[in-house]
């Protein structure tokens, strides 16, 4: 089963034969420009080994430009067929704001909750705008 990648950011995971993401840096350097030019809201997993080396990502949602759907067994169900021991969530505010809405909070502690069942940890959800980033792990929203 092949997965679809979540933007054109393969060279970049493949400079090494295993990309390790240690902070927020290393995802800010791998997402944000490519997400911050996006009409409409997009949310990526990027999912990782026990060692925090990126095993792949995918764009699992589109929205609109205002608001997301996202469902929490589709991401749950790709952490597992990449047996993933953890996921950071990234998604975009194309209107600039990158602070969370009450309903990214809802969404990422549901997300959180259902990859604890499996033993997967959800270790950051960053919202990426053209006004900077957000992260709810060190916000303490995780």
């Amino acid at each position: 089963m092949t997965h679809e990648p979540a933007i054109d950011v393969g060279t970049k995971l493949q400079q090494t034969t295993e990309p390790t993401i240690t902070g927020l840096n290393d995802v800010r350097d791998v997402y944000e420009d490519e997400l911050t030019g996006r009409d409409q809201e997009d949310m990526v997993a990027v999912f990782l080994s026990s060692s925090n080396h990126v095993l792949g990502d995918k764009l699992m949602f589109r929205g609109s430009l205002r608001s997301i759907n996202v469902k929490a067994r589709d991401v749950v169900r790709e952490a597992l067929l990449c047996n993933a021991a953890a996921v950071i969530l990234l998604h975009n505010h194309p209107m600039g704001d990158p602070d969370p809405t009450q309903a990214d909070r809802e969404t990422t502690q549901t997300i959180a909750d259902r990859l604890d069942m499996f033993d997967i940890s959800l270790l950051d959800h960053v919202i990426i705008s053209h006004h900077g980033c957000y992260s709810m792990s060190q916000n303490d929203d995780i």
